[in-house]
C-alpha cells in the first residue's frame, strides 16, 4: 500500500465517523431512523455518509 492509498482511507474513515456521530447526536431523528441511517453509513459507507448529510442539511439563516 503506498501513502496514497493510506491517505484515502484515513479520510474515508474520518467521514464515515463523521457521518455516525452527526446521526447520533441528531435530537429530530427517532431512534429506529437513527439506527436504519447507522445500518445505510456502515453498509454503504462514501454513498449512505453523503446520503445522510445531504438530507439532514438545513441553511444557516443570518
Amino acid at each position: 500500500m503506498n501513502a496514497w492509498s493510506l491517505l484515502f482511507i484515513a479520510l474515508l474513515l474520518a467521514y464515515v465517523i463523521y457521518g455516525i456521530v452527526k446521526t447520533m447526536r441528531n435530537k429530530n431523528l427517532s431512534p429506529l431512523h437513527k439506527l436504519v441511517w447507522i445500518i445505510v453509513i456502515v453498509s454503504i459507507p462514501l454513498l449512505g455518509t453523503s446520503a445522510y448529510l445531504r438530507s439532514s442539511f438545513t441553511p444557516r439563516r443570518f
